[in-house]
């Protein structure tokens, strides 16, 4: 099972899209928790509306990416037995596959807590924006990975736009 966290903020139309595309993938045991992290437009109402088997819980003022998570973290972990936690931006959009590649992934080691995904351009969907990034620690800087030279690759960090993380990691 895999808790899948949202955060909207002011942007009904985009999170409409991804929870849509969500809804898509093939694997279906996961459930949605949309944090609405403190809109001030009509957004959040109305996507609680609009889908209404998702859990939806709201800020009261935004919180920013790691406190709006933190709310839909916290909630997993106190009404949930998902075993990992899916945090995906609200502009983002899933291939039908894109769990079980995460989680086909993140099982081939069992030192891996954290599986990121191969991030694409939403204008130009075959061109890859990111995959992550490995730090030059002789240098001090970190640098951009665009493409993989397998399916499973381990990088030192991997964009939080997409990524799985197993609950044990987050405990």
């Amino acid at each position: 099972m895999v808790d899948i966290i949202i955060l909207n903020f002011n942007q009904e139309a985009d999170t409409t899209e991804c929870i849509l595309s969500l809804k898509r993938m093939k694997r279906q045991d996961y459930r949605i928790i949309l944090v609405d992290n403190g809109s001030t437009d009509a957004s959040g109402p109305g996507l609680k509306e609009k889908f209404r088997d998702v859990h939806f819980l709201r800020n009261e003022e935004n919180l920013g990416f790691a406190g709006g998570c933190n709310t839909g973290i916290r909630y997993s972990l106190k009404t949930s037995a998902a075993d990992w936690l899916l945090l995906i931006n609200n502009d983002t959009i899933a291939g039908e596959d894109l769990l079980d590649t995460l989680l086909d992934a993140a099982r081939s080691r069992e030192d891996m807590g954290i599986a990121g995904a191969v991030n694409f351009y939403y204008s130009n969907p075959d061109k890859a924006h990111m995959a992550g990034h490995r730090f030059l620690w002789f240098l001090g800087i970190q640098r951009g990975v665009l493409a993989l030279d397998a399916d499973v690759q381990e990088l030192q960090s991997v964009s939080g736009c997409c990524m799985l993380i197993k609950k044990e990691v987050i405990q």
